[in-house]
C-alpha cells in the first residue's frame, strides 16, 4: 500500500477537547499536503462523530479518553478510527432521515450521521473488548 504517515491523538471527552482533535488533524493534513476539500469534509466528519461521542457515550459525566488515529497512505488513502470506552452505540445503525419529510415535521436527529455517509467513502463500527471503534475511509485523493 505503500508509505505510511500516522498520527495518534487522545483527547478528553469535552467539546473543547474536539476542537484540538480538528486542529491536530488540521496541522497533519497541512504537513502531508492533504487537498484543502479533503481536509473540510474529515474536520465536517470529525466533528460530527467526536461530538456525538462526548455527549452521549460517557453518561457517567466522569473523565474519559477518546482515542484518534490518523493513517494516511501514500497510495490517497486516509483512514481515521475513533475510539472511546464509552456505552455501545452503532451511529451507522439508525435508518438515515427521511429527506423528503418537511423539516418542520422530521424526527429530531441522524442529519449528522447521514453528511458522514456521504463524505467519507466507507465507515464501520464493531464493538470489541469493551470498547467503540468507529472507522472512516477516504480514497483516491
Amino acid at each position: 500500500m505503500g508509505e505510511i504517515h500516522s498520527k495518534k491523538i487522545i483527547i478528553k471527552n469535552t467539546i473543547k477537547e474536539v476542537q484540538r482533535a480538528i486542529s491536530a488533524f488540521e496541522a497533519f493534513a497541512v504537513q502531508y499536503t492533504i487537498p484543502p476539500t479533503i481536509m473540510v469534509k474529515v474536520n465536517i466528519v470529525l466533528d460530527e462523530l467526536l461530538s456525538n461521542i462526548v455527549k452521549y457515550s460517557f453518561p457517567d459525566g466522569q473523565e474519559h479518553e477518546i482515542d484518534i488515529t490518523i493513517e494516511l497512505f501514500t497510495t490517497g488513502k486516509l483512514i481515521i478510527q475513533l475510539t472511546d470506552a464509552g456505552i455501545p452505540f452503532n451511529p451507522f445503525s439508525t435508518p438515515d432521515p427521511d429527506l423528503s419529510i418537511p423539516l418542520e415535521d422530521r424526527e429530531v436527529g441522524g442529519l449528522g450521521i447521514l453528511l458522514v455517509k456521504k463524505l467519507m467513502d466507507e465507515y464501520s463500527y464493531k464493538r470489541q473488548v469493551n470498547l467503540n471503534i468507529t472507522s472512516m475511509v477516504k480514497n483516491n485523493f
